[in-house]
């Protein structure tokens, strides 16, 4: 490393986002100014040797150092939250609460298809009786009316059939 007086020469050195062009002048204590590129938006920008050295020493220019251009993605630091203990439960009672529901929702469907069954074991049942008196009465087997026919037919219809067969 070459030295300017007693300050380190930081021509073309990369700090962070930045590249050392040139030497702009001195302030009022001696010390080098140094034009800088900003690799982002290719402005040129002036800082003072201290600020280059700190950051250089730190060996995290890019959290140090910012573009003075507003309009530059590298003249801010990114801020980036951390996870509250609040926000970490409030998504574990999201999540509790996706699962409660997703368990209710199958609860529901095998409630509905049980009573699916059930309904449909109670109207076989009818057709049987229905099928059995037919059987009796000596109709043909073949000519007994099928169960997806009995079906069909109203609720008001197979409940008169019923009725009669009853009495």
């Amino acid at each position: 490393m070459t030295f300017i007086g007693r300050f380190a020469n930081l021509i073309g050195f990369a700090l962070g986002n930045f590249v050392v062009q040139q030497i702009s002048g001195r302030d009022r204590y001696g010390a080098p100014v140094w034009i800088v590129i900003c690799s982002a938006c290719r402005r040129k920008q002036v800082f003072a040797h201290r600020t280059l050295a700190s950051a250089l020493e730190s060996r995290s220019a890019a959290q140090v150092l910012f573009c003075q251009n507003a309009a530059c993605r590298l003249s801010r630091k990114e801020h980036s939250s951390p996870e509250s203990l609040a926000d970490l439960r409030r998504q574990e009672r999201a999540e509790k609460e996706q699962l409660e529901e997703a368990a209710r929702k199958e609860q529901e469907l095998a409630a509905q298809e049980a009573a699916q069954q059930t309904a449909l074991r109670t109207e076989k049942q009818k057709w049987l009786r229905f099928a059995n008196s037919q059987i009796l009465a000596g109709i043909a087997i073949a000519d007994v009316m099928s169960f997806e026919t009995w079906q069909r037919q109203s609720d008001h219809w197979r409940e008169d059939i019923l009725n009669r067969l009853g009495a």
